[in-house]
């Protein structure tokens, strides 16, 4: 399993006896530690009225499986959003590789007694390892010069939970080609990320 950036979307239902969520990318059952997550939340049998008066509460745990324990480490910095909002964006690189996380909301409506409660539980990816990638020629044109990428040794864990040199290297690999363009607006420079392509080893 690679950890190549992503962007994932999940619906979080609210307020119904039977809560489900449903995501897009990067939402297998590991998570890639270099991608942006967002989530929105939506309350199925609210009517519009009742869904302006709502009220979000975003939380971030750390969770010990040894000691089935969670430790809150929510924070505004930890997104693009705030924890306040109806949707959130959790920003990439704030998760340690190979340990698990939770995302939870509460919603609080003034026209019920009770909240609704949703989590969601990430397994983050470690990334691949142990090998390398070569580009020929070194230097060229975006969208003009034929670049050839050769990759070769690559390891990973896949859905193990831990790194196993002696299978990591059975596992199938994915990957992705990125260009970024460099634009200038108002005096600021900043990449513009361009997607090319994705696939796997196999394809």
């Amino acid at each position: 399993m690679s950890d190549s950036k992503a962007y994932c979307k999940s619906y979080i239902l609210l307020f119904k006896y039977l809560s489900t969520e449903r995501c897009a990318i990067n939402c297998k059952e590991k998570y890639a530690v270099t991608s942006i997550y967002s989530a929105r939340a939506v309350c199925e049998d609210c009517p519009k009225k009742e869904v302006r008066q709502l009220t979000y509460r975003w939380q971030i745990f750390e969770f010990d499986a040894t000691t089935n324990t969670r430790t809150d480490m929510s924070a505004d910095e930890l997104t693009d959003t705030g924890l306040d909002k109806s949707s959130i964006v959790l920003k990439e690189n704030i998760f340690t590789e190979g340990k698990i996380y939770e995302l939870q909301l509460t919603i609080t409506s003034p026209l019920r007694a009770f909240q609704g409660v949703s989590t969601v539980t990430f397994k983050v990816n470690y990334p691949p390892y142990g090998g390398n990638c070569t580009i020929s020629p070194s230097i060229g044109r975006p969208m003009k010069t034929a670049f050839v990428v050769t990759c070769s040794g690559w390891k990973d864990e896949g859905m193990r939970s831990i790194r196993d040199s002696t299978k990591d290297g059975r596992e199938p690999l994915t990957y992705e080609y990125i260009c970024y363009k460099r634009q200038n607006k108002k005096g600021v420079t900043s990449r513009r990320k361009m997607p090319l392509f994705t696939g796997s080893e196999y394809f």
